[in-house]
């Protein structure tokens, strides 16, 4: 059975990695702009709301999600 606590834990690794993964293609200077890109700033924002929301789901513990 998955918990809250599982599935916050899950959002977490995801959006910390994908967080990982858009600030390591900007610095090997995938894309056209110089610095980080709109599209870049979009998928900034939405990753680390899935983080947040991976951190919100922690202190619900062992409830079934």
């Amino acid at each position: 059975m998955v918990t809250k606590r599982h599935l916050g834990l899950f959002l977490l690794a995801v959006g910390l990695t994908a967080l990982i993964a858009i600030l390591a293609s900007d610095m090997i200077g995938a894309g056209r702009h110089d610095g980080v890109g709109p599209v870049q700033q979009l998928a900034l924002t939405a990753v680390s709301l899935i983080a947040l929301l991976g951190i919100s789901l922690l202190p619900f513990g062992d409830r079934p999600a």
